[in-house]
């Protein structure tokens, strides 16, 4: 009977124990990602070619390519995507952005911290090329 109790006791633990630990890392980096801020980069002043840039905090890390050629966004790129991805959020936001030729565009909902995190990269890239 004690080893019953025991087994339960062990098991509840190491799930409770489980399920917070991966609470805290999903969960982990939303707030500094949620209060980043873009900084407007006219993309007149760059020169054509293809500049690298980089996002880097926890599972909202990216890596991107972005393509500009006389003073438009042409292409976006992505190198290394987030940890949890959804294709469909950078083709939307990506579209977005070479509709409007700039990368402070409307994120695209219900994925907001990772559309930050693609325009943070964006924008570090571009701030290489200045």
């Amino acid at each position: 009977m004690r080893r019953i109790v025991w087994a339960i006791s062990l098991f509840a633990v190491l799930v409770i124990g489980g399920s917070l630990g991966m609470l805290r890392y999903l969960t982990y980096a939303m707030d500094t990602v949620q209060n980043e801020t873009l900084t407007l980069i006219e993309l007149e002043t760059i020169e054509n070619g293809t500049y690298r840039g980089h996002y880097v905090n926890q599972r909202f890390s990216v890596t991107v390519d972005v393509t500009v050629h006389e003073g438009a966004l042409q292409k976006v790129t992505l190198v290394r995507d987030v940890r949890f991805k959804d294709e469909t959020v950078a083709a939307i936001l990506f579209e977005r952005m070479q509709r409007d030729n700039r990368h402070d565009v409307d994120v695209v909902s219900g994925a907001t911290l990772t559309s930050i995190a693609y325009q943070k990269a964006i924008e570090n890239a571009l701030k290489g090329a200045e």
